[in-house]
This record gives structure tokens, sequence and C-alpha cells, in this order.
């Protein structure tokens, strides 16, 4: 019964929810992303040459993006790794 209710009245065919318009969207959306993680990746290729350690400003970056990180979530670690694969 509740499914009837759900079907918009006109010609008695719902209208699909993914369109045609969507699709291509969804396409400039996952080339958009593409676009921006190459031109970072290649800025920092760029930038990573010209880093000097014996500049403060430098170093502080460095040791910022080489610096151990904790791990964000809760997980089995078995010798000293973690398992990351999902049971």
């Amino acid at each position: 019964m509740a499914a009837k209710r759900t079907i918009p009245k006109g010609k008695g065919v719902a209208p699909p929810f993914w369109t045609q318009g969507l699709t291509n969207l969804d396409g400039l959306t996952r080339w958009r992303r593409k676009v921006l993680a190459d031109s970072a990746l290649g800025r920092w290729k760029e930038n990573l040459s010209k880093l000097a350690t014996t500049d403060s400003a430098n170093w502080n970056l460095v040791k910022s993006v080489y610096a151990p990180r904790s791990l964000t979530s809760p997980m089995l670690v078995v010798n000293g790794h973690p398992l990351a694969k999902r049971q």
C-alpha cells in the first residue's frame, strides 16, 4: 500500500533518480578532483627541491611533513604494525 503512494501521479512512471545530467556532473566532478590532485602533487614536487634545511621555516615544514602520525582510529596492532584490513 505504501509503495503505491510513493509513485507520483502523472504518466504513471516515476522519474529516474539518476539522469544523464547527473552522470555528466559526476564525470566533471571526478575530472576536477583529478586535476586538483595532479596540480597539488606537481606543486609539491616542484617546491620540494627548493626546500633548504638551513632555513628555519623550511626545516619546520619538513619536520611537520615527515613527523610520525598517531593512528586516527583505534586499530589492532600486531608486532608494531597496524592491521588496516576490515574483518
